[in-house]
């Protein structure tokens, strides 16, 4: 809900890729620091829930993507992960799924982590390349995916 590195980075690289060519969306909490800077800084956002193991937030998500077009969906923190990624499975036209992993905090090793880090992801980006070996080393991911 607040404004730090992660939001920042999120609007600036969207910016970024708006600059190429590329058309951007970023759904977040309707009361978070982001969806309003996102729409200050003219990037198209819609205001969305991700609460974990909620089938209406997976299904609304669902719908937006599918709505929008979206063919490609970057996640960055874990809510936002498990319900957009779960959304994405279940769409028609599947976008891919990248995983944004910001901080340097170890990946947990949990089957779970696993699965939304690893298995139902198509890559990872990391913010550096420290991060990205102890997702290698530590947690056994498959590193040509990040």
């Amino acid at each position: 809900m607040g404004w730090g590195g992660q939001e920042i980075r999120i609007v600036r690289e969207s910016l970024g890729m708006i600059r190429r060519g590329y058309r951007v969306i970023i759904a977040a909490p309707e009361k978070s620091s982001i969806l309003k800077k996102a729409r200050e800084a003219g990037i198209t956002a819609f205001p969305a829930e991700f609460r974990k193991k909620s089938i209406p937030c997976i299904l609304a998500m669902k719908s937006l993507l599918e709505r929008e077009g979206v063919q490609i969906l970057n996640t960055h923190s874990s809510a936002d992960s498990w319900v957009a990624t779960m959304a994405a499975k279940i769409c028609k036209k599947k976008p891919l799924v990248i995983r944004t992993r910001h901080l340097s905090t170890p990946v947990g090793t949990s089957v779970l982590s696993r699965l939304i880090y690893d298995t139902l992801t198509d890559a990872i980006i990391t913010t550096g390349e420290e991060i990205r070996q102890k997702m290698i080393c530590r947690n056994r991911f498959r590193g040509e995916k990040i």
